[in-house]
């Protein structure tokens, strides 16, 4: 018998609900096999001493590393996993280059793993809803391509378990990531909206991230990009819903 395609492509596209459930048991007994990532004893005496802009700015270094190891994990970059990562951080002209060099050096030089951790844990400790929020960002980039490898998701669940994320926060954000995709998604309206609604939306979103907006505009070709694929984004989410509705 003939596998499903996404069964053989290794991406995981739109699984059910026992499915989700299934992830979340997994992760949970994955755990104690799992090689801790404890931090080095230099850098856990060295951190408490810093100040704030310090820390920020090694937090911000090993959130690139980590974002880097995400999107790269199946093998290779592609743009569309590079933008979203770029959705994370600030867009200026003035660091895009900069960004972008980081990133490319942590994708195929990447540091060790639990040195990663262990900057995110020790910079801003006590903080499990910061720790969320950045496993949030990183299944963005892993989902960008419209799917989650079995590959990139054992990355996932490797920096998930380093910074000690519990499992039903774990299944909860591979569940809202995959379901994301969906159009009423895309277009943030509820599944029942009529058709003026629809249209509504669509326009609102459209006038705020069409390309021609920001016409004169010195923007970086990343913002550029983003601006394109958003718009892209909205359209087809909007093309699709407005089928159903006919």
């Amino acid at each position: 018998m003939q596998q499903p395609a996404e069964q053989q492509n290794g991406l995981i596209n739109a699984p059910s609900a026992p499915v989700f459930w299934l992830a979340g048991l997994r992760y949970r007994l994955a755990h104690p096999f799992r090689r801790r990532h404890n931090a080095p004893s230099q850098l856990l005496k060295k951190l408490p001493q810093q100040e704030a802009n310090s820390k920020q700015m090694s937090f911000t270094f090993a959130a690139i590393a980590l974002s880097a190891r995400v999107a790269c994990a199946g093998g290779t970059l592609t743009p569309t996993k590079y933008l979203r990562f770029r959705e994370s951080f600030p867009l200026q002209d003035g660091v895009c280059e900069k960004i972008r060099s980081l990133f490319i050096l942590a994708c195929y030089n990447p540091p060790p793993l639990s040195t990663s951790i262990a900057q995110v844990k020790y910079a801003f400790p006590g903080q499990p809803s910061l720790l969320v929020s950045l496993m949030d960002r990183l299944f963005g980039i892993a989902v960008a391509d419209g799917g989650i490898s079995a590959v990139t998701e054992r990355v996932l669940a490797d920096i998930a378990h380093g910074l000690d994320i519990p499992a039903h926060s774990y299944s909860r954000l591979l569940a809202r990531h995959v379901r994301q995709r969906k159009p009423h998604y895309v277009l943030g309206i509820d599944k029942r909206s009529n058709r003026d609604a629809l249209k509504s939306r669509y326009h609102d979103l459209i006038r705020r991230y069409h390309p021609d907006r920001f016409a004169g505009q010195h923007l970086s070709q990343e913002v550029e990009l983003l601006l394109q694929l958003k718009a892209a984004e909205i359209n087809d989410a909007y093309n699709t819903l407005a089928k159903r509705a006919a």
